[in-house]
């Protein structure tokens, strides 16, 4: 899988999670620790969060027309 497909990957998984489990955004991520840092996409894996975190309200108002 492309480094960054599998960090939207890990981006959906992670949000998916905070929705079902309610947990930590940290305690989340560090489960794909050791997988981001050997593929080098800790630094746009944490972009992609804070987009998505900053735009979640609009996200989830076009979420909601569908």
């Amino acid at each position: 899988m492309a480094k960054r497909r599998r960090a939207r990957k890990i981006v959906l998984d992670v949000l998916y999670r905070m929705e079902i489990e309610r947990g930590q955004v940290e305690d989340m991520l560090e489960a794909y620790r050791d997988e981001m840092e050997e593929k080098g996409i800790a630094d746009f894996v944490a972009k992609l969060f804070k987009g998505v975190m900053e735009h979640r309200r609009e996200i989830d108002k076009l979420i909601d027309q569908y």
